[in-house]
């Protein structure tokens, strides 16, 4: 019979020797004169023990008592009919390690389900997918922490298998958890860091084997390459002059490996957004949007400003900043005609018609026209050795109540605050949010999940460069698949579980031992009666007689 916890039938030693203990147990024996003379009580006058006598009722109900409690806490579950399946869990690891080009998570899975035979287990993937195995795609994810977390959320009643390569490091009570390192080896390099600053650009690289790689670095029209020779699992620093780099710099890894996701790495330079300033009066409608603005583009550290003010105030040469116009009714009702830019991107400016006023003055020299109405200049900018204005000369009531007046305003000061950081910055792939919220620009093959690779993005505060984290690649070349799974059962026979039942008669026979207890006890004599001591006791000559002392 089979137990859920074996270890408690080591109690029954100590129960057996105490249930020998009470059937075997003597009471010492005393000599004495005559017998009818001691009026002992009731329990004493009785011969003594025999060899094997059984115990009193209340006794005998709490040695069953604690037999059952015993049994309870080991769990039999007594078997019953032929044995059956039991649910096997898969649990594969399509994170960067097991993601090669050839992907190992597919490999591994195929041997293993070939080892199963017929059984047919659940599958779980992590990063989590709803894609049959055969469909899973590839990541440049980290997975090791998810990994361990659902391996031990899952019931420990049902096998696991994992099939990952990473070191997860699971207690040795996870015994029904068997992990299935890939028997493939990974020929890799990666470039596991890009830095720029001074016209110089830095790419650490590593590879699992000794390699020559041709890596490129390219920026705006600039273009540097270079071989390098690679130790295995050594970091190499290499350094490459690249002069007045743009916004974006990218490192490619020029030849092939087993790993794709690693061999291309991008830095960008972050927009920064600056404190804007009202230095003059504002509408209120404009007042509230600059509230809201700086919410969503809070200044970072050291962040420059970004005055509003009138025409004619004084500026630095080199101070971004939006000049609000002196205004006055208008009744001009022409619709406005306006250019592309990005100011106006998806602003419907034209349905600008009502409770309009405008300039008087048009800004002057050096200006563009964004929009007009019909000869008056309504918006205008500067840009000049990157210092960027604008000139806004119209107000309306009707147009501030519009979902149009937030665009506007929005585009504006995105355009005229956003100032590239002379640091660049990158990311890792550790979540899929940027796949939903930012726009990708770079493609991704045609196996990969988007949601967890590698690329450029676009976001509201400008680019963003996410790269593969620095991955380890395992293999087992060992053990077969037969002798990894050989400790695993993978069939259960159905069966009824007694614990609950145990527990109950335990209960019950204690019970049962505390009603009978008091009804012996009344039964007893506790002492002689004095009187009796004091009547004639009838002669008698025989042996003196042997009895138990109490």
């Amino acid at each position: 019979m089979p137990f859920l916890a074996p270890l408690w039938l080591l109690a029954l030693i100590p129960w057996g020797a105490l249930l020998v203990w009470v059937l075997t147990g003597r009471r010492k024996r005393e000599r004495i004169p005559f017998l009818p003379l001691w009026d002992a009580p009731e329990e004493l006058r009785r011969p003594p023990k025999k060899a094997i006598e059984p115990p009193p009722i209340a006794i005998t109900f709490l040695l069953l008592a604690t037999l059952s409690a015993i049994l309870a806490a080991a769990g039999p579950r007594p078997r019953l009919g032929q044995p059956d399946q039991r649910q096997i869990t898969i649990l594969i690891d399509r994170g960067a390690s097991m993601s090669t080009v050839q992907p190992r998570f597919t490999q591994t899975l195929n041997a293993v389900i070939e080892h199963l035979g017929n059984l047919r287990p659940r599958f779980r993937a992590v990063p989590a997918t709803e894609d049959a195995p055969a469909n899973m795609k590839r990541t440049a994810a980290d997975t090791t922490a998810d990994l361990q977390a659902l391996a031990r959320s899952l019931s420990k009643a049902q096998p696991v298998i994992i099939i990952s390569d990473k070191q997860l490091r699971l207690n040795k009570t996870d015994d029904h958890i068997i992990q299935v390192v890939p028997n493939i080896p990974v020929n890799n390099t990666a470039i596991t860091h890009l830095s720029a600053r001074s016209g110089q650009v830095m790419a650490r690289l590593r590879s699992t084997t000794p390699a020559t790689r041709t890596l490129r670095i390219t920026s705006d029209n600039n273009t540097v390459e270079r071989k390098i020779d690679l130790k295995a699992n050594h970091e190499t620093d290499v350094f490459l002059d690249l002069p007045n780099p743009g916004e974006v710099i990218e490192a490619i890894l020029l030849d092939f490996d087993d790993f794709d996701a690693d061999n291309r790495a991008w830095i960008v330079r972050p927009i920064t957004w600056p404190a804007i300033t009202a230095w003059t009066t504002i509408p209120d409608e404009l007042r509230r949007m600059l509230d809201v603005y700086a919410k969503h583009r809070p200044p970072g550290p050291g962040a420059r400003q970004l005055p509003i003010v009138r025409p004619g105030d004084p500026l630095k040469s080199d101070e971004p900043a939006i000049l609000l116009a002196v205004t006055t009714p208008s009744n001009q009702s022409d619709p406005p005609s306006t250019i592309n830019h990005p100011i106006l991107q998806n602003v419907n400016l034209p349905a600008l018609r009502t409770n309009i006023a405008l300039a008087g003055k048009p800004p002057g020299e050096g200006w563009t026209i964004l929009a007009r109405i019909a000869d008056k200049p309504i918006l205008a900018i500067r840009d000049q050795d990157g210092t960027r204005r604008a000139w806004v000369g119209f107000e309306s009531r009707d147009f501030a109540r519009t979902p149009d007046y937030v665009l506007f305003w929005t585009n504006l000061l995105d355009w005229t605050a956003a100032t590239p950081s002379q640091d660049y910055t990158s990311g890792m792939v550790t979540e899929g949010d940027h796949a939903t919220t930012f726009g990708r620009l770079t493609p991704v093959p045609r196996d990969a999940d988007p949601t967890y690779w590698p690329g450029l993005f676009q976001s509201p505060r400008g680019l963003v460069a996410l790269n593969t984290p620095p991955t380890e690649f395992h293999h087992d070349p060992g053990a077969p698949w037969n002798e990894h799974l050989a400790r695993l059962p993978l069939t259960q026979s159905p069966g009824l579980h007694l614990r609950p039942w145990l527990a109950l008669l335990a209960l019950a026979l204690g019970l049962a031992a505390a009603l009978t207890w008091e009804r012996a006890r009344r039964r007893t004599t506790p002492n002689a009666d004095p009187a009796a001591l004091a009547s004639p006791a009838p002669s008698d000559t025989s042996e003196p007689h042997r009895v138990a002392k109490p």
